[in-house]
């Protein structure tokens, strides 16, 4: 990657507008000889001669040109920036970056959103996707504002962050009609079935493995994923019996295209948290959707 001088594409950007160097020495406030050896150097480290020179001033090459139309966005995005923090935190949109746990129902995902959307107050959401480690990585550096996770390592990231449980919802063992005629009598039946699972580091694939076992149930496992979405998708198909949350099959199980293999509540569930900074935000929007998730939010299944 070429090490872009954003000093010297500055200078080659007044020149450009003013049509010379002479012209562009007041505003830049530099001698016209300094400026024709930073757009040398410039014109050396891309590999491009971005002016024509004669008597009259200079016009752009085709490759200046180019090179223009992108100093031309980069810079007037900067004085717009420059405007709104002038204006201060208020004038800066706000977006809140929600980090989600890849196993989290996105069916969940979109009521936070939607709770996000109805407060009344311009933010907008961001939604970053990723393994516990990576959300725990970006929590720490702050690089999210909140992530929804089945875990809670607030205690791990430090004084500063703090949780909240805002929900419990019930995992079920579901699959196509045709697989609850070979459940006869759960849970000791699902030996005789495919299941589709959770991978061993993720918390709910341990509590199925432990409730497996008090059972003595030995799991013909078929595949171990993390996506709900893609565990649904893989059910319906009829690969296998799923060991999924109920938000994520709702509508499928009232529809009766997957049914559940037991006609008891399994005592299973996820457990879902927020994980946050404590600390308060510059942007007065962001803090107020913050607060509001984390005192408010909830969802009942």
């Amino acid at each position: 990657m070429i090490p872009v001088n954003y000093h010297q594409l500055y200078y080659f950007w007044i020149i450009a507008k003013a049509g010379s160097f002479k012209a562009s020495t007041e505003k830049l406030l530099l001698a016209q000889s300094t400026l024709s050896l930073q757009i040398s150097q410039l014109e050396r480290s891309l590999g491009l001669r971005l002016f024509n020179r004669d008597r009259h001033g200079v016009s752009l090459t085709p490759e200046g040109g180019s090179v223009y139309e992108h100093c031309e966005r980069i810079f007037t995005a900067g004085d717009a920036l420059v405007s709104m923090v002038k204006q201060g935190p208020q004038a800066l949109p706000a977006f809140l970056r929600l980090g989600v746990q890849e196993s989290i129902s996105a069916w969940l995902v979109l009521r936070i959103i939607d709770f996000v959307e109805n407060l009344g107050v311009d933010i907008r959401v961001s939604v970053f996707g990723g393994l516990q480690t990576e959300l725990q990585t970006r929590l720490r550096k702050h690089a999210l504002d909140i992530a929804v996770t089945n875990f809670d390592y607030s205690q791990a990231l430090g004084q500063d962050f703090a949780s909240r449980m805002i929900t419990k919802i019930p995992i079920s063992f579901v699959g196509v009609p045709r697989f609850k005629k070979r459940i006869r009598k759960f849970p000791v039946d699902l030996a005789k079935v495919p299941l589709l699972v959770r991978t061993t580091e993720n918390p709910i694939r341990r509590t199925v493995d432990s409730y497996l076992s008090r059972h003595s149930v030995t799991p013909n496992i078929e595949a171990e994923i993390e996506n709900p979405l893609l565990v649904r998708l893989l059910a319906l198909q009829g690969r296998g019996a799923a060991v999924i949350d109920t938000l994520t099959v709702n509508e499928d199980l009232q529809a009766k295209r997957l049914v559940k293999l037991h006609a008891k509540p399994t005592g299973l569930k996820e457990v879902v948290w927020f994980l946050y900074n404590s600390r308060a935000k510059a942007n007065p929007n962001l803090e107020h959707a913050i607060q509001c998730l984390v005192r408010d939010f909830q969802i009942k299944v």
